[in-house]
């Protein structure tokens, strides 16, 4: 195997929780069957007394477990009983230290309750902000003031727990795919004051034409480069704006009182663009 293809399965295993469980269960069956093995052959010599492939298994996992009925007591040779006590350190480590490492975080990543995919009642005159960053947390803030609510969609799962656990109380947060029309319609889109996409230029196009027919409200679009703006325009963006285009412009303005996104969201929700907005 080449250093390349090495490297590629060691970031895929690293990164896997799946991948560690499943290796784990593996050499665990494998250190069973081993003991078991070793049990099986070493106790008649030992012990001086025939015993079966069951009962082998059920030594060590009574022993592995740390269970411990004591079938089999008492050992007259001390190689049985160190082979024993081997046997129950390696179960004590397993039980106590490996699997809580392993499983428990995965556990409780697949019973934690998904974030919501819809609001449990409509909403009316709101904003939405579509994506979660600096800027959203930002942007957070400043709608605060206009005493709107304010609806964060995202379209992972863990975003969305990201968002909902850090804006609190501040915004409702949903998630779903960007591209389906329902995600759009839970967010209630068409009652929205203003749509705010986020992310980048290309999934910030895509959202504005799977949203421009049914939103009634004003649609500003976030980006990098202003030299793209023309593109989210055709896609039926109202505003285009891009924050390291206006910094300047606004710090002067405000001689750094008031950051550039309060300025942006403010004029924004009022209907009005400060210059260097793509209008």
């Amino acid at each position: 195997m080449s250093d390349s293809r090495r490297g590629i399965v060691w970031k895929h295993f690293h990164a896997s929780r799946r991948a560690k469980i499943s290796l784990f269960f593996f050499l665990f069956a494998i250190q069973i069957i081993a003991f078991t093995s070793i049990f099986h052959f070493a106790y008649p010599v030992l012990e001086g007394k025939p015993i079966s492939w069951p009962n082998s298994l059920l030594f060590i996992l009574e022993t592995v477990t740390t269970v411990g009925y004591g079938d089999l007591l008492p050992f007259s040779n001390e190689l049985t009983i160190l082979f024993a006590i081997i046997v129950m350190i390696t179960g004590i480590l397993l039980i106590f230290m490996i699997i809580p490492l392993l499983l428990v975080p995965y556990l409780s990543t697949i019973f934690l309750s998904a974030p919501p995919r819809k609001l449990p009642h409509a909403l009316y005159n709101h904003v939405v902000i579509v994506g979660y960053s600096e800027l959203t947390k930002a942007l957070l803030e400043s709608i605060r003031i206009s005493d709107l609510p304010v609806l964060i969609v995202v379209n992972t799962p863990d975003t969305a727990r990201l968002a909902g656990r850090e804006s609190g109380a501040k915004a409702y947060v949903i998630w779903g795919d960007y591209n389906d029309p329902e995600l759009w319609s839970n967010a209630w889109v068409k009652n929205a004051h203003s749509i705010i996409a986020c992310e980048d230029e290309r999934t910030n196009a895509a959202i504005i034409l799977g949203i421009r027919e049914m939103a009634s409200g004003t649609i500003i679009a976030v980006i990098d480069k202003l030299v793209l703006g023309r593109y989210l325009k055709y896609a039926g963006a109202d505003y285009v704006l891009s924050a390291k285009h206006v910094t300047g412009q606004i710090i002067a303005r405000h001689a750094a009182l008031t950051t550039h996104i309060d300025t942006m969201v403010e004029e924004t929700i009022n209907g009005t663009m400060p210059p260097g907005y793509s209008p």
